[in-house]
């Protein structure tokens, strides 16, 4: 089977879609499938921490909305790649609705929510939702399948668009649980050099810093309410320059702004931390707090996306997420060392039962069995092959 993926960003941008999309694609490789990924130049950048990997197309963008961006060779290219089945990431994305209008009509297509309110529930928002819902809804007409990353955001889709029940299957996000292992040795230099004190806690926050993430309510926690608390705190993600340096200047010498650490330090992240926030006001299901959670940390999460399910028995999920209330579940973890220890353990057991990347996989590529079973091609077999290598277009 020849799968063609579209996003709006890939590797080397570092994101939950970037890294489900390279994931899925490594994956498919390995089963024998051939990929081909569209996306746009938007992916890349030089301080991106990866190399762009093969089998992909980077077209250039023609305008972009908040971050949403639109390319016409993109669509001239989605025409002109023959596929067995296409996999879209969020309808929300204008090359989602780029791919709908330029695919075949008979070739299957799937479409994974990388959250169902990924802009969050603002004013504004609420109004964007309702003018490009339409449009979304056209997405959806052109889906054989709908994958959500739990039931949650299942039930928040078909309250919202008009899709059929019947297509819409509840499939997590995952991690390659063989990806994260790490010694006491990597703990040790990781803290030797970022200086980190071994005797208190330390509190991550792992994330693209922009405001919907909302670290300041971290920081205004520890810095208004906890400044006596003895606690190291890493905050780990890029952004736009001048809003970082605010987010330094609000807080105090417990802070350690991190970016563009290797993965083999990001996972020394999780595995020295006590406690892990995701405070997000838009998600599906972050890999983030699935990597913090098998490397056996304590999460704050909120009621975004896929969330709540997630971290029930091993997290405090926030419905107000303001720095009194982040500050008091940071005071009962810090103060509790066995209810850390408790939803340590537990966390790391639900990962690997539940949220493992093969298993996903092996979810996703039964939903592909199931739709090229009802939709064969003419003669009973996959299209030309896809080649490797990295293309740009413009």
């Amino acid at each position: 089977m020849n799968v063609a993926q579209v996003t709006h960003l890939y590797r080397p941008s570092y994101g939950g879609i970037e890294n489900y999309v390279f994931r899925l694609n490594e994956s498919l490789r390995a089963d024998g499938h051939g990929t081909r990924t569209l996306t746009t130049d938007h992916s890349l950048s030089e301080s991106a921490p990866y190399s762009p990997p093969d089998g992909v197309r980077y077209y250039g963008t023609n305008f972009s909305l908040f971050r949403n961006p639109f390319s016409w060779g993109l669509y001239k290219g989605v025409k002109e790649t023959p596929a067995d089945l296409y996999h879209l990431h969020s309808p929300f994305s204008l090359v989602s609705l780029e791919a709908a209008a330029a695919m075949r009509d008979e070739t299957p297509v799937v479409v994974t929510m990388h959250g169902v309110r990924p802009y969050g529930e603002t004013q504004l928002t609420g109004h964007l939702e309702r003018l490009y819902r339409p449009f979304a809804n056209y997405v959806f007409d052109r889906c054989s399948a709908v994958i959500v990353l739990g039931e949650r955001e299942r039930e928040r889709l078909l309250e919202r668009y008009d899709v059929d029940p019947a297509v819409v299957r509840t499939i997590p996000n995952g991690i390659d649980l063989a990806e994260y292992d790490v010694s006491s040795g990597d703990r040790e230099r990781f803290r030797e050099k970022y200086d980190l004190r071994p005797d208190v806690p330390t509190v991550s926050f792992v994330s693209r810093l922009v405001p919907k993430k909302r670290p300041e309510a971290l920081i205004d926690a520890f810095v208004e309410s906890l400044p006596e608390a003895r606690a190291d705190v890493l905050v780990v993600g890029g952004g736009d320059e001048d809003y970082i340096d605010s987010l330094r200047d609000r807080s105090d010498e417990r802070f350690t702004f991190l970016r563009g650490l290797p993965f083999k330090e990001l996972c020394a992240v999780y595995a020295l931390s006590d406690v892990f926030a995701m405070l997000s006001e838009a998600e599906g299901l972050p890999t983030v707090v699935l990597e913090a959670m098998y490397l056996e940390t304590a999460v704050i999460g909120t009621e975004a996306g896929a969330m709540p399910e997630v971290l029930e028995g091993g997290g405090v999920v926030l419905g107000d997420v303001t720095p009194s209330r982040v500050a008091e579940t940071l005071e009962r973890y810090l103060e509790n060392p066995e209810v850390r220890a408790e939803h340590a353990a537990h966390n790391r057991e639900v990962v690997e039962r539940r949220y493992s990347w093969e298993r996903v996989y092996e979810e996703i590529r039964d939903v592909y069995g199931s739709i090229a079973d009802a939709n064969p091609t003419e003669d009973g077999s996959t299209r030309s092959a896809y080649g490797a290598g990295v293309e740009r277009s413009p």
